[in-house]
């Protein structure tokens, strides 16, 4: 397991700072965070993003912002994913005492 863990970390360039990730580890933390976020979001609430309100599009500016940070490596990656969850979650709970 820890070999594997190793691998994830050489190929998306966990341990590196920003400007020594290349290309391929860009490309490839792009495409991991795409796949998460996607997941994240289809397991909020299904108006994420559906209204557009005020709280819909501060909360789409922040994730944007996070898991850029994450993709280009200015943020540590699962961290940045984990706070995505936490602002998702947080939307979820709100939208529904908004709705109470």
């Amino acid at each position: 397991m820890d070999e594997i863990m190793d691998a994830v970390d050489v190929v998306l360039g966990l341990g590196l700072e920003s400007r020594e990730i290349n290309v391929l580890q860009m490309g490839l933390r792009a495409a991991v965070v795409f796949i998460v976020t996607v997941l994240m979001v289809r397991l909020a609430k299904k108006r994420f993003m559906g209204r557009a309100t005020a709280f819909d599009v501060i909360l789409g500016i922040m994730i944007g912002s996070i898991v850029s940070r994450a993709v280009t490596g200015n943020s540590p990656f699962l961290p940045a994913l984990g706070a995505t969850a936490v602002l998702l979650g947080m939307h979820w709970l709100f939208s529904g005492i908004a709705m109470r």
